[in-house]
């Protein structure tokens, strides 16, 4: 949609308007949590989503185990 935005609006041609683009970018990445455009990732954001899922298995591991140890 970003991108789309600067090749549809004649502000494109702007001074400043790339600052403001990156901005508005980087606005929409945390108000979604990374998830923009929808479903799509940056390869760094399927990195941290690869160590992520490994801290979810193993906490879940640990939880595991700590159940074990309560009973």
């Amino acid at each position: 949609m970003m991108e789309n935005m600067g090749k549809m609006n004649p502000m494109a041609r702007m001074p400043g308007f790339e600052a403001m683009q990156a901005q508005q970018e980087a606005f929409m990445k945390a108000m979604t949590g990374g998830q923009w455009p929808a479903g799509e990732t940056a390869p760094a954001d399927k990195d941290e989503a690869a160590e992520l899922e490994q801290i979810k298995r193993e906490l879940a591991a640990l939880k595991s185990k700590l159940d074990k140890i309560g009973d």
